[in-house]
């Protein structure tokens, strides 16, 4: 990576890029010093970059670095600061990036990524059952999940009503105190045994155009529910992802590069 000096600041090269809309600002680092990374304040940075009005606007940023497990690692920072463990939009497009098969390391452990012209494929790992708590099914992907299961068809619309529910329940229920480090919150309409809708309210980030871990949690929910049936597509504002037990395919585009200040 090459930074450049100006007017005494330092800026640093990014490019911007989306798993169906769900939009990252990805910074390679992998050939810079460890130590110039660990003194900088990344949740500062993904708060102050992330703004919509005010800055580069994203619902995060991500941080491409070397590994000793893997061919590259990623760190994922929320648009409020915090650190997730895992994104499966972010992974595909660390893969569209990079152009190639490979492994990524990330804090919910070693992903391994297949990436075609079309389509880039994750091996997400393990998907756990956490039981259920109230309306809602317990799912982690490396970071927590509670989908609930909506029986109207509106879930799919931007009525007021749904906008309401999604809007209000998953804000609420991100902080429940039953979740102590929150949770990511799924809202998911069976369409029919191999298809869903989904709209999701992103731990840290608010609700986003799609999420790669919450489409999974969401499909494995609806199979051990005996709602749906392998592989099965899920519908999202931004797109379709398609999940098969541990696999997650779905597009990932870079919009465009430039350079930022940090």
């Amino acid at each position: 990576m090459n930074r450049t000096i100006m007017n005494n600041h330092m800026l640093y090269p990014f490019f911007k890029a989306h798993g169906l809309g769900n939009d990252y600002i990805f910074f390679d680092f992998t050939e810079i010093a460890p130590a110039q990374i660990a003194e900088v304040d990344w949740s500062a940075v993904s708060r102050r970059l992330s703004a919509r009005h005010t800055g580069i606007g994203g619902d995060g940023i991500v941080l491409i670095l070397p590994s000793k497990v893997a061919d590259a690692a990623m760190r994922i920072f929320n648009a409020d600061g915090s650190e997730a463990q895992m994104c499966g939009n972010a992974a595909r497009c660390v893969g569209r990036y990079l152009g190639h098969d490979l492994t990524l390391e990330t804090r919910a452990g070693v992903r391994a990524i297949t990436v075609t012209d079309t389509l880039i494929t994750v091996d997400m790992g393990e998907v756990t059952y956490n039981g259920q708590w109230n309306e809602y099914h317990l799912w982690s992907v490396g970071n927590p999940h509670a989908v609930r299961f909506i029986q109207s068809s509106e879930i799919s619309s931007q009525c007021s009503e749904v906008n309401n529910l999604v809007w209000t329940e998953g804000p609420r229920v991100e902080k429940d105190p039953h979740f102590p480090e929150r949770t990511n919150v799924e809202f998911a309409h069976i369409l029919s045994s191999h298809e869903i809708f989904m709209r999701v309210w992103e731990r840290g980030s608010g609700e986003t155009m799609a999420c790669g871990t919450g489409a999974t949690a969401t499909a494995h929910a609806a199979v051990h529910e005996g709602l749906c049936e392998w592989p099965v597509t899920v519908h999202l504002l931004g797109g379709e992802l398609v999940i098969d037990r541990q696999l997650m395919s779905g597009e990932a585009q870079i919009v465009y590069y430039g350079e930022a200040e940090i």
